[in-house]
């Protein structure tokens, strides 16, 4: 063969190959399975990829049940504690396990804290669960035994392959699958604000028990056996739920093994008073707790980490960067979440300039005055003049600061945001507020605001107030 020929072909193989490795890969990631608590924010083996080796002094480890319980917020912000919840939605003891172990690679925890409501099952009702226990670990010994545990002894070869089953995923693709979400949360929750309608939560008081299947026993030694190898004390826990009598005879029979081991174990149906959990507002439903129960076992959880175990006060500490920035997010989050419940004019606007890193559009459309309700000294709070009262206008304040107002009829403001172009414009009295084109503004007769959130990099809402109705909120 001619050698330039030969040389030729050569570079359109290797470039073939090359490009498709890079497209397969790029579609594996875009596919792969990324929620670990069915959602974005709680992707808990992904997020743990990006932390620095040996920065975690407390791992917790389990079910939703968990995720929803316990806040590495609260934890940071109350004692420095670089905790992170390793937390899967349905997680069962094996996938805790292999979790564990997948832990001790990178990191060494002083603590380990296994929540307990995995010994309730062994098989997951939900197929989604196997996915996001098992599809969510990179290929490596524990994946293959987490595969081995729990999936369906039909369907391990599509599990061990993972494409078979990720690339259907193609119906259900979301921005975070194509850039990385920010900020990077470290296994929060910072939307359980529900609250359950639950008439009463039963305590078992009795001293019988209930084995607990012999699987999961096994589960539960080796995850001891696990922690002593690793140099690293557990502790195991089991938070309130709506459980049956049998399931809490259940715990109980797991809390006499350990105990007779020397393990801790905290079991807050025992501390129910004690902390004055109250199933009246402390359930977002009858499997969880929100964000009320959850600063409750969180702060037991936290004291006693701190009185038991030599943990060190991180904040201040450069290396933890994303501790700080979860808190600050987390802060926003739970901000925003009371705005968008806000639906009297004063008190939306006077919260509205309380808030840090925020930029706010307030554009005035029609007849944008209701005068039986008095809104001028809301606007001066937010340093808009008097002026909008009688001319209307547009105001855009950036963290406190106005940094451009117009009452004329014909005007053009952008400004670059993490989503596109933010956009606010007039054409002969016709005020519009868009980003990337699409206009956000709700009423043609009162206020329009649109609020973006600088540190989620995301907007927390459009709305209006219908000055035709006595300023009745728009959503």
């Amino acid at each position: 063969m001619n050698k330039k020929l030969f040389i030729t072909r050569a570079v359109k193989v290797v470039s073939f190959c090359l490009i498709f490795i890079y497209l397969f890969s790029y579609s594996y990631n875009v596919l792969s399975w990324k929620d670990g608590s069915g959602g974005y924010d709680s992707a808990a083996i992904t997020l743990y990829e990006e932390l620095e080796d040996n920065i975690v002094d407390v791992t917790f480890l389990g079910s939703s049940h968990c995720f929803s319980s316990i806040s590495n917020t609260k934890l940071w912000d109350d004692y420095g504690m670089g905790a992170f919840n390793m937390v899967i939605s349905g997680q069962d003891l094996a996938s805790s396990y292999y979790s564990m172990k997948e832990v001790f690679k990178t990191q060494s925890p002083d603590v380990v804290c296994v929540e307990l409501y995995g010994i309730t099952f062994e098989k997951h009702a939900v197929t989604a669960n196997i996915y996001r226990n098992a599809l969510s670990f990179r290929y490596s010994e524990n994946f293959f035994g987490v595969v081995d545990a729990i999936a369906p002894e039909e369907d391990k070869k599509d599990y061990l392959l993972k494409w078979p089953i990720i690339h259907t995923r193609y119906r259900e693709l979301e921005k975070e699958d194509f850039v990385s979400s920010y900020p990077v949360y470290l296994g929060d929750s910072t939307t359980a604000t529900r609250v359950a309608n639950i008439d009463e939560l039963y305590i078992y008081n009795g001293i019988d028990t209930s084995p607990v299947s012999e699987k999961n026993m096994e589960w539960i030694q080796k995850m001891v056996d696990c922690a002593k190898d690793n140099s690293a004390e557990i502790c195991f826990f089991i938070v309130p739920y709506v459980a049956s009598e049998e399931e809490q005879k259940q715990f109980r029979y797991v809390e006499e093994y350990l105990t007779a081991q020397n393990v801790a174990v905290i079991n807050f149906f025992d501390k129910i008073e004690e902390i004055s959990f109250d199933y009246r507002t402390d359930f977002s439903d009858k499997g969880h707790t929100n964000n009320s129960g959850a600063k409750k076992i969180t702060a037991y959880i936290g004291d006693y980490l701190k009185s038991n175990y030599d943990l060190p006060d991180r904040r201040g500490d450069k290396r933890y960067k994303h501790w700080e920035d979860n808190s600050t997010a987390f802060r926003h989050q739970t901000e925003n979440s009371l705005l968008v419940k806000t639906n009297d004019i004063n008190d939306y606007l006077s919260y509205l300039s309380e808030l840090e890193n925020r930029i706010v559009i307030i554009s005035s459309n029609g007849e944008h005055i209701y005068p039986y309700t008095d809104i001028t000294e809301s606007l001066i709070k937010l340093g808009i003049d008097t002026d909008f009262i009688i001319y209307g206008g547009v105001w855009v304040i950036d963290n406190g600061n106005v940094i451009f107002s117009s009452s004329d009829k014909d005007f053009l403001f952008y400004n670059d945001i993490t989503e596109g172009t933010l956009a606010v414009k007039g054409i002969d009295n016709n005020k519009s507020i868009t980003i990337n084109r699409k206009n956000y503004s709700r009423v043609d007769n009162g206020i329009n605001i649109v609020v973006y959130d600088n540190v989620l990099g995301r907007m927390v809402e459009y709305m209006g107030f219908d000055a035709s109705n006595a300023y009745n909120e728009i959503r």
